[in-house]
């Protein structure tokens, strides 16, 4: 399941937050009621909460249903990448999703994400317009329009030049899109009057967009650098020998650190992405 959503490292840093509000059973004819989700658990808001759904419904005219994390959600991104997944939107289901007329389906933590500022967040992605192609290229047919799209106007990466500029494309959308949940977040804050620490954590509050870029740019330097990627491997299956390819790998992150224009796109994207985060987050960073 694709999700944009808030991610904590683990350990996770207990932070002083306010309630959003709990889960709490689900009356039997809750679950057969066709306007309300078939799940086991319903969410009840705290009267803030309330305030922040009910402004999101009628701005949008969407209802908000709140569920908890899917568990096989959280257990694969904590085995993938280590990480606490607090809350999320579906971006790429129909139901609750983007592209779905009447409502907007969000997941919250119970343990480590029920808060007003994830709350807030999530409802941000879920009002982002940005979004609504997700469950178009899902599709089936949108990848074999893209995939015989590629092959007939060759547009595989030539150079590492190419290729930066190519899969950078994906990380800086997600960027975006979480700063638009950040700014959604903060600005839900100020219209309340609400303050609390991970409201001011100015850290988090850029960081966290910040950190998609960080893990693209270390992700795409581990691949170009990857002496595999160029033809090498470290094992002769004939003579059973192991090669050791360190000083190989060594010289090419040496080589990629003084390649002035890799260099220049790179910066260039940090400059678009700190530039970007400034025009709608407070205490701009420099």
């Amino acid at each position: 399941m694709a999700t944009l959503g808030i991610f904590e490292p683990v350990p996770q840093r207990e932070r002083l937050a306010i309630p959003a509000g709990s889960f709490e059973d689900r009356p039997w004819w809750d679950r057969v009621n066709p306007f309300t989700p078939i799940h086991s658990k319903r969410f009840v808001p705290t009267p803030q909460a309330q305030e922040i759904i009910s402004n999101f419904e009628k701005e949008h005219n969407k209802r908000v249903d709140i569920l908890p994390n899917d568990p096989r959600v959280n257990a694969q991104e904590l085995v993938n990448n280590r990480r606490i997944l607090v809350g999320y939107f579906p971006t790429k289901e129909l139901k609750g999703g983007p592209l779905d007329p009447f409502s907007r389906r969000i997941h919250l933590n119970p343990e480590s994400g029920n808060n007003l500022w994830v709350l807030a967040h999530e409802l941000g992605h879920a009002g982002d317009p940005a979004l609504r192609f997700g469950p178009i290229q899902r599709s089936p047919l949108y990848h074999n329009v893209k995939r015989l799209a590629g092959t007939i106007f060759n547009r595989q990466p030539n150079n590492i030049y190419d290729a930066y500029d190519e899969y950078s494309k994906v990380p800086i959308e997600t960027f975006k899109s979480e700063v638009i949940a950040q700014d959604a977040a903060e600005e839900a804050y100020k219209k309340y009057g609400l303050s609390d620490e991970i409201s001011q954590d100015t850290a988090h509050k850029f960081g966290y967009p910040h950190s998609f870029i960080n893990k693209f740019h270390r992700e795409v330097e581990e691949d170009f650098t990857n002496p595999a990627n160029h033809g090498w491997g470290t094992y002769n299956q004939i003579t059973g020998e192991n090669y050791d390819l360190s000083g190989m790998r060594r010289d090419m992150l040496l080589k990629l650190a003084f390649d002035d224009e890799y260099q220049k796109r790179k910066s260039d994207v940090i400059k678009f992405a700190n530039e970007y985060a400034n025009m709608f987050l407070d205490t701009p960073t420099p």
